[in-house]
């Protein structure tokens, strides 16, 4: 049952039964990789359906599924014929990065090449799936790296402003912890920002449409992009020189997480000696900046819930 049926069942008062899980079966992983590596359409989708079911289950399964040879039939099936099995290959392939003792394997296996490809296809679920598995593989910090140095971040944010789906919010933050996963890599920074990060990051931000976790997200993208002094001009300089403007305004936004990214960011951009003149020209104080960050830094460790 699609998004749009489910809220409109819940409105009238019909509760949506949850799906039933149904156990994995003794065998049932080296079955599904054998079939996986047929090359009958209809194997490979018995295959990757049971595949993308079974590895939702648990990181055991998930484990397994990697330990008994699973990823290379799994890439294989992201190149197949039918669509259905493309997208179930990609899921699959998401849904195994979420354990952390597959990420070594699937970047060793090549598993990252398919999620990267992933970002190009023309399907919208594909798409989400390899946002959502490059976010869980970005875990890693030598995947973090990896993948941003192979181009990701164009088609990363490209999903990221498609709105136009049911579900769209929720991709949207999805696709933004991926983001701001893969930001985490000091050697990310400056790739990121002349790949136009920015304009998204900025543009979440400020919109009266998205939520606080929305904005939270982008803001701690933001913050991490700023640690960089490679990145000060570009922020500087960006939509005739706001940049900088529009990262103080937020330093006096209601919700503390947001708030307290934004101090976060000036105080990172504070370490350019040219920009403590423009800081200060913009009505930034120094005590009044470090008092407001402390007292920011100190309410929030006792409200982490905000995020």
């Amino acid at each position: 049952m699609g998004a749009t049926v489910i809220k409109a069942a819940q409105a009238v008062g019909i509760e949506e039964k949850p799906e039933q899980k149904k156990p994995v079966l003794p065998g049932e992983v080296e079955k599904s990789i054998a079939l996986g590596r047929s090359a009958l359409i209809r194997n490979q989708k018995k295959a990757a359906i049971n595949l993308a079911r079974i590895s939702k289950d648990s990181d055991r399964v998930r484990n397994h599924i990697v330990d008994e040879g699973g990823l290379g039939p799994l890439i294989q099936m992201t190149h197949s014929k039918s669509l259905e099995v493309q997208t179930c290959a990609v899921k699959t392939l998401a849904e195994l990065a979420k354990t952390s003792n597959n990420r070594q394997k699937m970047l060793e296996n090549g598993a990252i090449l398919p999620l990267l490809e992933g970002l190009k296809h023309k399907s919208y679920e594909v798409r989400g799936a390899a946002v959502a598995g490059l976010g869980q593989i970005g875990r890693l910090e030598e995947a973090r790296f990896r993948v941003i140095a192979e181009g990701a971040t164009q088609g990363i944010v490209k999903f990221l402003l498609e709105g136009d789906k049911d579900n769209s919010l929720e991709d949207e933050i999805m696709c933004l912890e991926t983001i701001y996963q893969l930001s985490q890599h000091p050697k990310n920074h400056t790739r990121m920002v002349k790949d136009n990060i920015l304009p998204a990051l900025f543009d979440v931000v400020h919109s009266s449409l998205k939520s606080n976790k929305h904005k939270t997200l982008a803001m701690k993208t933001i913050s991490e992009l700023c640690k960089h002094e490679g990145n000060h001009k570009k922020i500087m300089d960006f939509d005739q020189q706001s940049g900088i403007k529009r990262i103080i305004k937020l330093c006096e936004y209601y919700h503390d997480a947001v708030r307290i990214y934004a101090a976060k960011s000036v105080e990172f951009l504070a370490v350019n000696p040219f920009l403590v003149q423009k800081l200060t020209e913009e009505g930034v104080r120094t005590l009044h900046f470090c008092a407001s960050l402390e007292s920011l830094t100190r309410k929030y460790r006792y409200r982490s819930w905000i995020l």
